[in-house]
C-alpha cells in the first residue's frame, strides 16, 4: 500500500507525513484484524448464534444474528488500532514541535513507556463499548421460525437476546 500511494505522498513532510503514515499502519492493522475475525468466527456466521428469550430460556441460533454480530465485532476490531497508532504520533508530535522531549535517555524511555501504556491501556475498552456484547434484536428481523415464539405466560415474544461477544 505504501508503495502504490507513495508518488501521491513524497512530498509530504511534518504533519502531513505523520498523519500518512498513520494511515497506512491503520489500514493495514485495521483490515488485517478484520480479516482474522472474520476467519476466526466464520462458524458462528455458518452455524448462527444462540438466541434466549427475556426468560433467559434458549430458542435457537440465527445465522443472521451470528453474521451480524461478527460484523460488528469485526468493526470493533478495525477500529480499535486508532488510539494506539494515533495518541503516541499526536503526542510525540505536539511535545517535539514545543521541544519538550527529554534529552535524559531514562527519561525520554519512561514518557515513551507512559504514552504506549496509557493509549494501549484505554483503547480496546474504548472501542469494544461501541457496541454492547449482550444484544436484543426484534424477532421480526429473524428468521421465520423465531417469530412465532411464546414465553412461559403465552405472551409474544417480540424480541430475543443475544451474546455477540467481544
Amino acid at each position: 500500500m505504501r508503495k502504490v500511494l507513495n508518488p501521491f505522498a513524497s512530498h509530504f513532510t511534518g504533519p502531513k507525513q505523520l498523519f500518512f503514515n498513520f494511515l497506512i499502519s491503520f489500514a493495514a492493522v485495521g483490515t488485517a484484524n478484520f480479516a482474522n475475525c472474520l476467519m476466526m468466527w466464520s462458524k458462528e456466521m455458518k452455524e448462527g448464534i444462540t438466541l434466549r428469550d427475556h426468560e433467559g430460556n434458549e430458542v435457537g441460533k440465527s445465522k443472521i444474528i451470528g453474521t451480524k454480530a461478527v460484523i460488528q465485532t469485526g468493526i470493533t476490531w478495525y477500529i480499535m488500532p486508532i488510539a494506539p497508532l494515533l495518541i503516541p504520533t499526536l503526542t510525540f508530535y505536539g511535545l517535539e514541535k514545543r521541544n519538550m522531549i527529554p534529552t535524559n535517555w531514562w527519561a525520554k524511555l519512561g514518557l515513551e513507556t507512559a504514552v504506549f501504556f496509557a493509549s494501549l491501556t484505554y483503547a480496546p475498552p474504548l472501542a469494544t463499548a461501541i457496541f454492547p456484547q449482550t444484544a436484543r434484536t426484534p424477532v421480526d428481523k429473524l428468521e421465520p421460525q423465531f417469530r412465532t415464539l411464546r414465553d412461559s405466560k403465552g405472551n409474544w415474544v417480540t424480541e430475543l437476546f443475544y451474546n455477540k461477544g467481544l
